[in-house]
């Protein structure tokens, strides 16, 4: 019986080369989000975007212009309101948030809302909120 070597073997396991990135199974996507405040409460939710089935999270950076003194933000779903981001002190321009461990490599099996939370205190008018959520598209 003979033993044979697929192209993308060879390439990747024998001749140790890795020519494009999607022949590890993706390629990165940035999902943008912003928010503009318009009498955002405490406790309101915010929707930002939508992650596809079966795709893979690997980073997410969300800053602020400063919305507002005590002004927190979590980034999640209707899972776990922080999957992505714990709650992040928001109140002062160029604050900012980086996804959450839970969010590292999670993967929806269906399409998955993307919110945020806004906790401590009502977001101060006109202040923006934005960041991107990078995914790799399934295989």
């Amino acid at each position: 019986m003979a033993v044979h070597s697929s192209a993308l073997y060879t390439k990747l396991d024998t001749n140790k080369y890795l020519g494009d990135t999607r022949d590890r199974g993706g390629r990165l996507v940035p999902i943008p989000f912003e928010h503009t405040s318009a009498s955002d409460t405490t406790s309101d939710t915010v929707l930002l975007c939508t992650i596809p089935a079966n795709c893979e999270v690997v980073s997410l950076e969300c800053i602020t212009d400063g919305m507002g003194s005590s002004v927190t933000i979590a980034i999640g779903d209707s899972g776990d309101i922080d999957r992505l981001m714990v709650a992040t002190a928001m109140a002062v321009s160029g604050n900012r948030g980086t996804l959450a461990i839970t969010g590292m490599r999670y993967r929806p099996s269906a399409d998955v809302t993307v919110y945020a939370t806004i906790a401590g205190a009502n977001f101060t008018d006109a202040k923006i909120f934005k960041g991107t959520i990078t995914i790799v598209p399934g295989s």
